[in-house]
């Protein structure tokens, strides 16, 4: 695998980071991962926006870098149509270990892009935490630091679901290990507001700007655990999978022919957002 490491193309093999990397010794970093689909990376702007307001708000140097050039040599470098692009960016060296005052310099840029299988999108099943997160302000970011998120989903998967439903102190439903959580309630379809300790996906804000979607309005709104009872459907988003119907949480059994009927609707609408005025418009 070919991949982009601070201004050049390197063989897998060949490209070094260094042990004094701030990401690799505590993982100082964020990043972001992209859906190209026959060559075009989805909402590349969205994310490099998103990316960019979280290297400000961690005070990490964002590159002046044309990612979508690189994104575009590196599919072809790696002869990929359909790929997984991971846009990854580091506070940098690190030579005397400072755990605190540290002052940066640029940023250490790692661009890469795996192979990405087009297999429909199998209904998943969710697995409620035990453990509840607290309202730190990083959670808003995707950064390198995720071997919590590893955790709950590991664990999810060792107890044979596909992803874990994490809750706060107040039990209110937050987000997935990996995804953002939309629930059906009666005529509309409601997701957890962004004020909570959660990331406001990509997909999530694009289905918030359409404010429906098949006559459902999509509204932001706080959902407990015990109020589970009352949902009627539930799907979650991603860069990747997109929307994906939930047939279950833990013993809760749910259809999937609304979040079918939906996704499907997403797909053949997503469009708009590459021209901003019809999303307004619709």
């Amino acid at each position: 695998m070919k991949l982009f490491f601070n201004g050049r193309y390197y063989e897998e093999d060949r490209a070094l980071l260094k042990a004094l990397d701030r990401g690799f010794l505590f993982g100082d970093g964020v990043f972001t991962t992209i859906k190209a689909e026959k060559g075009f990376p989805w909402f590349l702007n969205q994310h490099l926006k998103r990316l960019q307001s979280s290297c400000s708000f961690l005070g990490i140097a964002f590159p002046p870098l044309n990612f979508e050039e690189i994104i575009s040599q590196l599919l072809k470098r790696n002869q990929l149509h359909n790929a997984r692009i991971k846009i990854i960016l580091t506070r940098g060296w690190d030579f005397k270990n400072q755990l605190v005052n540290y002052e940066g310099g640029a940023s250490n840029v790692v661009v890469l892009a795996f192979p990405l299988s087009l297999a429909p999108v199998r209904p998943a099943t969710l697995y409620i935490s035990p453990e509840t997160r607290g309202n730190e302000s990083i959670y808003k970011h995707k950064t390198i630091s995720y071997l919590q998120n590893l955790i709950h989903k590991t664990e999810a998967q060792r107890r044979g679901f596909d992803d874990t439903i994490i809750l706060n102190g107040e039990k209110k439903i937050l987000e997935t290990a990996t995804a953002n959580l939309f629930f059906f309630i009666r005529d509309k379809i409601v997701t957890p507001p962004a004020e909570l300790p959660l990331l406001n996906g990509i997909i999530r804000q694009n289905l918030l700007s359409l404010g429906k979607i098949k006559s459902y309005p999509i509204i932001e709104d706080f959902l407990t655990l015990q109020e589970l009872k009352k949902v009627e459907g539930v799907f979650i988003t991603s860069a990747i999978f997109e929307l994906r119907p939930v047939s279950r949480i833990e013993n809760l059994k749910f259809s999937i022919v609304r979040p079918q009927s939906v996704r499907k609707e997403w797909i053949k609408i997503k469009n708009l957002f590459l021209r901003p005025e019809l999303v307004r418009r619709s």
